[in-house]
């Protein structure tokens, strides 16, 4: 059975009423042999169940916000907002623990949400020894997300439902499955490169698309490697025509993985790259997970970075048919 948890918040689910009883029995007695207490009005079995602010329903198979607790989570916030304005940074520590891990379960359904709960986990670790820049922040986050709140609870939902996807959900729909999987290259090697393809039931299918480009004004190395590496999957999403899917970056940089999937990075070229891709997830209803791979594994990324300095153009793209050549689809004119 599967648990996940905040604090004092606890949730299983169950492909049938009597799974999920049954699961729900379990957790109960797990916790209370280790001394935590679950008292009965407050267990519920139910296909449509608000759990920190997320409304899922397993009828229509989405997750949405809750207007009701948007509108408290908005009240809560423009209070902790006057008292932080004053200058008063006292705030218990369960009630911090509450809005950053409420804040960043809302953020599944918003993903640009990651890029404003930073700062509350940075409250939660430092309390009220925060830098005067980072209380700015935090400040200007939850004006952020107090915005968003009252536009949810005015509308009733947030417009960004997405979809629960099953195992079954994604094999019966290949199309909303999509790997990118990407690299780039250093400035004198000039640009970035990567592979779109998709999923079978027993393995990775590798047809699809590829593409290669340089750097340019609108896609730039910067300082740091992996805004490099996320002008690929920048790339993609500006292009894409489609939406409702499943996307799965993989990259060979680490700092890249965890800055995707944590919503946030210490550079500040990198973090408004990091922003637009973000809204145009959201705007396109992609849902986005990053995934290591080591870098003898990305060997075909690699040589796409390459492709352009080697072929003298600005950019490429081409078509990659199972059991065939990889071959251009076409290329720009030459520099």
């Amino acid at each position: 059975m599967c648990v996940v948890h905040f604090v004092d918040d606890f949730l299983t689910n169950g492909s049938t009423k009597e799974e999920a009883e049954a699961n729900l029995a379990t957790m109960v007695r797990v916790a209370e042999d280790v001394g935590l207490k679950m008292p009965s009005p407050k267990r519920e079995v139910a296909q449509r169940m608000v759990f920190l602010g997320l409304l899922f329903d397993t009828v229509k198979m989405v997750m949405s916000i809750d207007r009701i607790k948007a509108k408290a989570m908005a009240l809560t916030l423009k209070e902790y907002t006057l008292g932080f304005e004053a200058n008063e940074w006292v705030l218990k520590l369960k009630d911090v623990q509450t809005v950053a891990g409420k804040l960043g379960f809302m953020s599944e359904v918003l993903q640009e949400g990651r890029l404003h709960t930073r700062s509350w986990w940075r409250y939660l670790k430092h309390g009220n020894k925060l830098w005067p820049p980072v209380k700015a922040r935090l400040i200007e986050d939850t004006k952020w997300w107090i915005s968003v709140l009252e536009h949810w609870e005015k509308d009733g939902v947030s417009g960004r439902e997405y979809p629960i996807y099953t195992c079954e959900e994604l094999l019966a729909n290949p199309e909303r499955l999509v790997l990118i999987q990407a690299d780039a290259s250093g400035l004198s090697d000039h640009g970035f490169g990567y592979f779109k393809s998709g999923f079978t039931e027993d393995e990775l299918k590798l047809s699809g698309h590829w593409y290669a480009h340089g750097w340019d004004a609108n896609y730039q190395f910067g300082g740091k490697s992996h805004k490099g590496e996320f002008m690929a999957l920048l790339h993609y999403l500006r292009e894409a025509n489609d939406t409702d899917a499943l996307v799965v970056f993989v990259t060979d940089s680490q700092s890249s993985f965890w800055s995707l999937n944590k919503g946030t990075c210490a550079d500040v070229d990198t973090l408004e790259v990091l922003r637009e891709i973000m809204q145009l997830a959201d705007a396109k209803r992609k849902q986005l997970v990053g995934l290591w791979v080591p870098r003898e594994e990305n060997e075909f990324a690699d040589y796409l970075s390459h492709l352009t300095h080697v072929l003298n153009v600005t950019h490429a793209r081409g078509e990659i048919r199972e059991g065939e050549r990889i071959f251009p689809a076409g290329l720009s004119s030459s520099r």
